[in-house]
């Protein structure tokens, strides 16, 4: 039973004046019959079965079906409607082209959640379409394709079928075939048929309802009253995701062309985003942790540091020694046992070894012009430390392990003996098998093994006279050259030292007007000859602990105007020997100027945190600057010659704990100012310089991604929204036969997923090649393994749940914009 109560719709134009398509209409329907609403074009008739049929929403009035006023159900509950109490039929039979016939009429009975194969075919025998239910719609004629709308419509049973101009494209012979179908329909159900025929009308129908601008003019009502009590049960739509997959799958292959460059475009810009996103999620940890574990670079050198940054960001970096509490806290840590390394000072100057001269021949060959140098003593706790070894490990005081380049020094340039002699080995073997007791400071020593590592590139190098790669230069002097000064020894050898009298010059700071001249400092033991500043040449091996002793070379270099008049002098003078001149002109530069007052209080002296004024007394011909012997007891601390420690750690968990605690060289943490332990391992410095980078351009790089992200969405909303507007009639179709909002989404859903996938599994393989080229065109040759690239695999899933994520939305955000206009204007393409 339908009762139409006062109901009127207005259309409203902006150009143009507004069209009342139903003025105050009243009627009732009963519960079956054929009912033909018949007028002219534009006459209201069209405008009244979408009403009824719940696709257009009226201005004014109720329609209430079977007690139930449908103008107050919300868009689920009229989806529900359309799909438990309507059938439409329409003129321009509106089927779904990218499925069959069978499926066309299937769809309907999906809907419902009802299976039943057997009926849909009974409904297509009863349709005369027996045997063409394999057929595609675009094969069948017109009366074909009216006949399986028809079929769509009856084979859920509704209790209302709804017909929209049925034969207004077909010929005489398919309407009467159309017509005669919808009169037995109407003999059990309520068949209600908008048509222009009213030849047919005439013929077929119980009932004519004749429209004129919105108003009934004529209603012949021919069919028997018939009033049963009826409840209006809504049964829940949903479409079976086959059909949701197949629809998706038809619209994605709908444009080709437009496919194909929407996955290319997609995919570039997913594989740049996942590369700014992976450069952005950069863990410097994983960088580290992954070197060391590459190249087995398990020796970690851990050294104290003070760090202290000014108000103009002047950084200042000091190494602390290591005391008790320092070596307990990084055992604790790193659960290995630690091996100190020392600088050890006699009289002030770092003990060192002698080796015989350079040559000529050998200054100019580049991958060998430098002796090692400041040496350093590490006491063996862990035999792990130097595990592949010729001869053996130190067991006595005066056995010491060396490095390959110091062993080649020796076989280069010969090295001196207790007695002074030169001794030239020609072999590593010979080296150990001679025993010979070399020179070290004032004491002797036996070298007892040498590590045995990978020399055959230097040995290449060395041969050419030339480093080949610049990369292996640098190798070169963070490894080999390196090393060569590491001295390994055991813990009595250590022992045999007064660590507590122990000062190292290169600790001191002195500097004149801001020059350093650290580097040329020594303590003054034997006697030498200087111009005091009476201008007296004297001869001295005691100085006060306040007092400097210049050499002329800095002389030259820091005292105002002493080098101005020099070269003008030397020739007045050349009947003179050099030493006489200067001592004769340094005499006269004393009378003419008072040093102590022009530069006193530029002139400081200084070790750790703390500074001291020092003066000037005197400038000497040596190279040397002089400083009292004093120092050693004025800085006297314990154990500070413990300037760092070595410790073996090769467990992964224990690696990404250490560094994540410590801090690395240009890490984040390393630039804050504060005490903090420093690791470093075999070619950190080149880790450390692409951390550094990293560092850098995060920022940057996080920009560059937000880009990608939106020229990602962009591109994604492009084809959705593309795809949407090439089947809006079919969004409007589905919502006609009874299709929810939320099956509509999920099928435009399920497009957009497939192409973000498709797209995002190709920019990850993209991105994978451009991390790959990168790696190697960046790194190659670094003649150690380098992935500066560190894949963070959790990148392809961050973007994989942001493209998801963006799909759903963009897909929601469009189609909820066509679900808020009424079906039958998506069908028709009104406001859409």
């Amino acid at each position: 039973m339908i009762e139409i109560k006062n109901l009127s719709k207005t259309y409203k134009s902006k150009k143009s004046i507004d069209t009342n398509a139903i003025n105050n209409i009243s009627l009732t329907f009963g519960d079956k019959g054929l009912v033909f609403i018949v007028g002219k074009s534009g006459s209201g008739k069209s405008t009244l079965l979408n009403l009824i049929g719940g696709l257009d929403s009226i201005d004014a009035g109720e329609i209430i079906v079977d007690g139930i006023n449908i103008c107050k159900l919300n868009d689920k509950q009229l989806d529900s409607y359309r799909n438990s109490y309507i059938g439409f039929v329409f003129q321009e039979f509106n089927l779904l082209e990218e499925f069959n016939v069978f499926d066309n009429v299937n769809l309907s009975l999906k809907l419902q959640n009802i299976d039943d194969s057997k009926l849909v075919k009974k409904i297509l025998k009863d349709v005369d379409l027996n045997n063409l239910d394999k057929r595609n719609i675009n094969e069948l004629s017109g009366g074909q394709k009216q006949r399986v709308s028809i079929a769509r419509a009856l084979v859920k049973k509704p209790k209302l079928l709804l017909c929209d101009e049925p034969t207004g494209n077909l010929d005489r012979k398919s309407s009467d075939q159309i017509f005669n179908i919808l009169k037995e329909i109407s003999k059990d159900e309520l068949v209600i048929v908008v048509s222009h025929d009213i030849e047919a009308a005439n013929t077929y129908a119980n009932r004519i309802i004749r429209i004129e601008d919105g108003r009934i003019i004529e209603d012949n009502k021919k069919e028997k009253k018939t009033k049963q009590e009826k409840n209006l049960i809504f049964n829940k739509s949903k479409l079976p995701f086959s059909y949701i997959l197949k629809m998706a799958y038809s619209y994605i292959m709908d444009k080709p062309f437009r496919l194909i460059m929407t996955i290319l475009l997609t995919m570039i810009a997913i594989s740049f985003m996942c590369f700014s996103v992976n450069v952005y999620l950069f863990n410097d940890t994983s960088l580290l942790v992954s070197t060391i574990k590459d190249n087995e670079y398990f020796n970690l050198n851990i050294e104290h540091r003070s760090i202290k940054v000014d108000g103009h960001n002047n950084r200042e970096e000091k190494i602390l020694s290591l005391n008790d509490n320092d070596i307990k806290y990084l055992e604790n840590l790193t659960s290995s046992k630690v091996n100190n390394k020392y600088s050890l000072n006699e009289n002030g100057n770092n003990i060192s070894f002698e080796f015989g001269s350079i040559s000529e021949e050998l200054l100019e060959n580049d991958a060998f012009d430098t002796l090692p140098s400041g040496f350093s003593f590490v006491s063996l706790n862990d035999n792990r430390l130097i595990k592949n070894i010729i001869g053996e490990y130190p067991k006595s005081d005066n056995e010491i392990v060396i490095h390959k380049f110091f062993a080649d020094s020796m076989m280069a340039f010969g090295i001196k003996e207790i007695n002074n002699e030169l001794y030239f080995p020609k072999s590593y073997e010979e080296i150990i098998n001679d025993k010979k007791e070399i020179k070290l400071g004032s004491k002797s020593v036996i070298i007892s093994g040498i590590v045995d590592e990978d020399n055959h590139l230097y040995k290449r190098a060395m041969e050419s006279g030339e480093f080949w790669s610049e990369k292996l230069e640098r190798f070169f002097y963070e490894n080999y050259f390196k090393k060569a000064s590491l001295i390994y020894v055991n813990s009595s050898f250590i022992k045999g030292f007064d660590l507590n009298n122990n000062l190292n010059l290169d600790s001191l700071k002195i500097d004149i007007n801001n020059v350093d001249i650290s580097k040329e400092l020594k303590l003054l033991n034997d006697k030498i000859e200087y111009v005091n500043l009476d201008g007296n040449l004297i001869s001295s091996n005691d100085i006060q602990l306040n007092e400097l002793i210049l050499s002329v070379d800095d002389a030259k270099r820091l005292l105002p105007n002493y080098n101005a008049n020099l070269d003008s002098y030397i020739k007045k003078n050349s009947n003179l020997s050099y030493k006489d001149i200067i001592i004769n002109y340094t005499k006269e530069y004393i009378k003419n100027y008072n040093i102590n007052d022009n530069i006193t209080n530029l002139v400081k002296v200084g070790i750790d945190s703390n500074t001291y004024k020092i003066k000037i007394i005197g400038i000497t011909l040596n190279e040397e600057n002089y400083i009292s012997k004093e120092y050693i007891n004025f800085f006297k601390n314990s154990n500070s010659s413990v300037i760092s420690t070595y410790i073996y750690v090769d467990n992964t968990d224990i690696l990404k704990k250490v560094m994540n605690e410590l801090e690395v060289l240009y890490t984040k943490k390393y630039f804050l100012p504060g005490d903090k332990y420093l690791v470093s391992f075999d070619n950190s410095t080149r880790v450390s310089s692409v951390i550094y980078v990293y560092n850098m351009i995060k920022n940057y790089l996080f920009y560059l991604s937000l880009t990608f992200i939106c020229f990602t969405s962009l591109l994604i909303l492009n084809f959705i929204s593309s795809s949407i507007t090439n089947v809006k009639k079919q969004i409007g179709i589905l919502r006609a036969i009874g299709t929810t909002n939320k099956d509509v989404i999920k099928i435009f859903g399920c497009e957009t997923l497939i192409i973000s996938i498709i797209s995002w599994i190709f920019g990850i393989i993209v991105w994978l090649f451009e991390c790959s080229t990168l790696n190697n065109s960046i790194f190659e040759g670094e003649f150690f393994s380098l992935n500066g690239i560190v894949i963070e695999w959790i990148v392809p899933f961050i973007v994989l749940l942001f493209i998801i994520i963006l799909s759903i939305m963009i897909t929601i955000t469009l189609i909820n914009k066509i679900n808020k206009v009424k079906p039958i204007d998506v069908i028709l393409d009104r406001r859409v």
